[in-house]
């Protein structure tokens, strides 16, 4: 999936221009906050209850409930927007698209279906299931988009038709394969109002957050479309794309570190140093990979269309969005033991309320180029800000001064490559650099990766 996702970038760039993928990520945006505020938080109602029913009956009934309001209320949120269909359109795209806001109900539910059907799935821990899914939702999505770019046209449409038959290809096949759960007939007929009021009052407190969150990921394109073209949108959400690579390992390190951290905290509560060594060894692994994409900018200018070229230039900062986000993970680990998910809400908003302004005063000076310096700024202050929140609640002791001085080289070279065209070669020192510093854990990490190997 990885690889389809990075290499179906350049070959959409060719196709469709940088205002119209601009339109495209402005167009994702608007989908994925409204797609929060519809779930309720209910799918996370699910999550946290489906092991507290004992049968398959009832968990059915539970996913069926759950299903149930997200679609009401998705159902009634699409009925209160069609009709301003024409001001949405102006608002977000800046022209009356007549297929816009209809396409943009249709992701809305298809969302939400795709959403509760994967939910099932990894209940039940069907992991190959899942890899499945998710590498048919890339080939569809590219796939789709590709033939609607040559045969019908190549604007955001069918970048956003890549999205909605791939939602739908995914949803229907996770349907599919859970057939025997779904099916499975509840043991009361009647919609349960009590059940249903409980999973809305664990999840409704949860959509704030989950909002927050959406607007501090998408703060910087919001910022571009206020401020910029959608063409600096459309090179920018390219560049973050490259970035993208990164967040690969932030997601896969999160799928690993949130079960097996709340595992051996629940084991030994006072056992910091395995969470002070893991924060060791994944700052230097993202320090380095942070480096080694700067060292391959250069191979990326020519697998993109010579109109999305520039976007190299806006990709360095944006590289502090996974970095500073794999981090957080782990040293916010005391909020999630603790239970304390509000400070969550805290940090994220801090971090909305810096980016807000660093997009304020550069984006009107250096376009895209100032979003991404305000993004990963926004980011260095979302981690400060989540770890000395989450230190009060759980007495680690991260050693986060020894990573500054590797931490300050990928920094500079970060800015050098964001105004400068600096030669690729020069690019190989904040490796070495990092590679120096901590040779002992490189060298820890290095024997670790040959003996997986050798099995």
């Amino acid at each position: 999936m990885a690889a389809i996702s990075f290499l179906s970038t350049p070959i959409i760039t060719l196709l469709v221009l940088p205002e119209e993928f601009g339109k495209a990520s402005v167009f994702a945006i608007a989908l994925n906050i409204a797609f929060q505020a519809c779930l309720l938080g209910v799918d996370e109602s699910f999550s946290r209850m489906f092991f507290e029913k004992k049968s398959g009956g009832e968990r059915a009934a539970l996913a069926r409930r759950c299903l149930a309001l997200a679609l009401t209320a998705t159902i009634s949120a699409i009925c209160c927007f069609l009709p301003f269909s024409r001001r949405i359109s102006v608002a977000l795209f800046g022209s009356d698209d007549t297929a816009a806001v209809p396409l943009l109900a249709l992701c809305l539910v298809l969302s939400v279906l795709h959403s509760f059907a994967t939910a099932v799935v990894k209940m039940h821990k069907r992991g190959h299931l899942l890899s499945t899914t998710q590498i048919a939702y890339a080939l569809v999505n590219v796939a789709v988009t590709v033939v609607y770019a040559l045969y019908v046209s190549p604007t955001f449409h069918a970048i956003v038709c890549g999205t909605a038959a791939s939602l739908f290809v995914c949803a229907v096949a996770s349907f599919l394969f859970e057939t025997r759960f779904w099916a499975q007939a509840p043991r009361g007929a009647r919609f349960d109002m009590a059940e249903a009021a409980g999973l809305l009052r664990y999840g409704l407190p949860l959509v704030p957050a989950f909002i927050i969150a959406s607007l501090f990921q998408g703060m910087d394109k919001i910022a571009l479309r206020a401020y910029a073209s959608f063409e600096e949108v459309g090179l920018y959400a390219a560049a973050s794309k490259f970035a993208f690579v990164l967040s690969l390992m932030q997601f896969g390190f999160c799928l690993f570190w949130r079960p097996t951290s709340l595992e051996r905290y629940e084991a030994d509560r006072k056992d910091v140093r395995f969470f002070e060594k893991i924060f060791e060894y994944a700052a230097v692994a993202v320090l380095i990979s942070a480096g080694l994409l700067l060292l391959l900018k250069d191979v990326v200018i020519y697998l993109l269309a010579p109109a999305y070229r520039s976007s190299v230039m806006i990709m360095p900062f944006l590289l502090f969005v996974p970095l500073m986000g794999l981090l957080s993970e782990i040293t916010g680990s005391g909020i999630r033991f603790k239970k304390r998910t509000a400070l969550y809400v805290i940090a994220a908003a801090v971090g909305v309320a810096v980016n807000f302004a660093g997009n304020y005063c550069l984006i009107p000076i250096l376009g895209a180029r100032g979003a991404a310096l305000s993004t990963g700024a926004a980011y260095i202050i979302y981690f400060i800000v989540q770890t000395r929140m989450a230190g009060r609640l759980f007495e680690a002791r991260y050693r986060i001064y020894g990573t500054i001085p590797a931490f300050l080289t990928i920094t500079l070279f970060m800015a050098l490559n964001t105004f400068y065209a600096v030669p690729w070669w020069c690019n190989a020192a904040p490796v070495a650099v990092v590679a120096l510093i901590h040779k002992r854990l490189v060298a820890d990490m290095a024997r670790a990766g040959l003996r997986e190997f050798r099995k």
